[in-house]
């Protein structure tokens, strides 16, 4: 894939999409099975294959704000982090609008 100069200069001294303690978690345990949600720079079908080639399985493609659902390996997210394409990566976890107690 083709990235453009400003958009190249402007990634170049990117941050690290992983937080602190995501990665910690990460390379304690390389081959632990993981749930991530990676965000993309652009149209996130672009990178399914590169993804998959990381050895992650996708599991769904969100276009709204481009990302990957993707599950795998530790070792293979800390691989997709480095990837120039991607911007944040954060643990896919349940999300609830509303306390467990007013929904029983």
């Amino acid at each position: 894939m083709k990235m453009s100069l400003s958009r190249w200069w402007r990634r170049r001294s990117r941050p690290d999409p992983l937080s602190p303690d995501l990665r910690r978690q990460l390379e304690s345990v390389p081959q632990a099975r993981v749930r991530v949600i990676a965000h993309v720079v652009d149209d996130p079908e672009a990178y399914r294959a590169d993804v998959e080639g990381l050895g992650l399985r996708v599991h769904r493609v969100f276009k709204l704000t481009p990302g990957l659902a993707v599950e795998g390996a530790a070792d293979a997210v800390l691989k997709l982090a480095a990837q120039p394409w991607v911007v944040t990566i954060e643990a896919d976890r349940a999300v609830h609008t509303m306390p467990k107690e007013d929904i029983e």
